[in-house]
């Protein structure tokens, strides 16, 4: 009988003293427990150093001076010794039972291979509650799940770490989570790990992702306030995962989303009158898998301007913008 894999559990925190508790419990009391729990104080300036050394030997605490989510989350990878690895934001929660189910589908022999198992999980806030696989269209019944062999249309669209568990020896193969990026650090990095094999879906909730009060970290925030930036920095994350070794198919999948968000960011410049839209239209149209469907997104704005936006029945390419880049 296969025996089950060890699994760490990388949390990052930066000033959360008032519900890291809550965090770090969700995850200590899962039965089977996690095999490790490391936490990256992120250089806290309130009392969570005091509230992190009460758990003594049942955590990893690394202290390291404020560098960001995604330094904090690289030094966890470095120091994990799991088989998988999971993640856990600070102000989130682990549902009960949520590690049992990631063994039971690991512990399936159709599953030996997979490189990423990604399950369902409720992001709440003040008036809403909504399913990770309700906002993303994933068709499956309640506790079914599913076997996708070429998981990186589904990352490019949008998952999140809380839910996500990634083979150790895969994630070493990538670049972990650009400190460059202010946002869609995670994005990256389940994308360079969703191009590398097979990927597990399972329509059950085990996190919760919440939208606390006071909460300015969450990219919706950026989204809202400064859509050209977020736009931009959308942008250099796909063109990062261009830069992967990837297959034809995922090459065109990859043109495919930078054309139409290109498309987006040029309408973000019109808009806004930064920028060159103008270039960022022609290289929208080179972009795109199909030139003669990106001439003929590009043309319209780049001859009427601003008013050509509206002239295109474009899809336009938007990603979970409730998703978190905090810690």
């Amino acid at each position: 009988m296969k025996s089950r894999p060890t699994v760490s559990v990388i949390i990052p925190t930066y000033n959360r003293a008032h519900c890291v508790s809550e965090a770090i419990d969700s995850v200590l009391e899962q039965d089977p427990p996690p095999d490790e729990v490391i936490v990256i104080n992120d250089g806290s300036t309130d009392n969570t150093s005091e509230i992190l050394s009460k758990y003594g030997n049942e955590i990893t605490v690394i202290h390291q001076e404020n560098a960001g989510s995604g330094a904090a989350r690289n030094a966890g990878l470095k120091r994990a010794k799991g088989e998988w690895l999971t993640f856990a934001d600070s102000d989130d929660l682990w549902f009960p039972g949520r590690l049992a189910l990631l063994h039971q589908d690991l512990l399936n022999k159709d599953n030996y291979d997979i490189v990423i198992h990604v399950a369902d999980l409720r992001i709440t806030g003040e008036n809403y509650d909504r399913g990770l696989f309700e906002l993303q269209g994933w068709k499956l019944s309640d506790g079914s799940g599913e076997r996708v062999s070429d998981p990186l249309a589904r990352a490019m669209k949008g998952l999140y770490l809380i839910s996500s568990a990634i083979r150790r020896d895969v994630a070493k193969k990538t670049k972990g989570f650009p400190p460059d990026l202010k946002i869609q650090q995670d994005g990256y990095f389940l994308c360079a790990v969703a191009a590398q094999g097979s990927a597990y879906f399972r329509n059950s909730a085990v996190a919760e992702v919440r939208r606390l009060a006071g909460d300015t970290t969450a990219n919706v925030e950026l989204w809202r306030k400064n859509p050209l930036s977020a736009r931009r920095m959308a942008q250099k994350r796909i063109d990062m995962v261009a830069e992967l070794n990837l297959t034809f198919t995922q090459r065109q999948l990859v043109c495919r989303s930078s054309s139409g968000n290109l498309f987006e960011l040029a309408r973000e410049e019109s808009i806004s009158k930064e920028g060159r839209p103008r270039r960022t239209l022609l290289k929208m149209a080179m972009t795109h898998p199909n030139p003669f469907i990106g001439w003929m997104k590009a043309l319209p704005p780049i001859i009427f301007g601003r008013s050509g936006f509206n002239l295109v029945p474009a899809k336009r390419t938007n990603f979970i913008r409730v998703s978190k880049s905090g810690q």
